[in-house]
């Protein structure tokens, strides 16, 4: 799997401002070792925004 951490999580960051629980996410995101686990992160996000 390939995997560029820093453009990832830079993107990942940016587009999740306002959003419900984004504050947690972009420290989550940080911490994260891999593309599975960042697609994780993501999923949680949008379905914690819609509530």
């Amino acid at each position: 799997e390939t995997f560029s951490p820093i453009s990832g999580r830079y993107y990942s960051m940016w587009y999740s401002k306002g959003l419900n629980g984004s504050t947690t996410f972009r420290g989550a995101i940080n911490q994260s070792n891999s593309a599975d686990e960042v697609r994780k992160l993501i999923d949680k996000l949008y379905e914690d925004d819609g509530e």
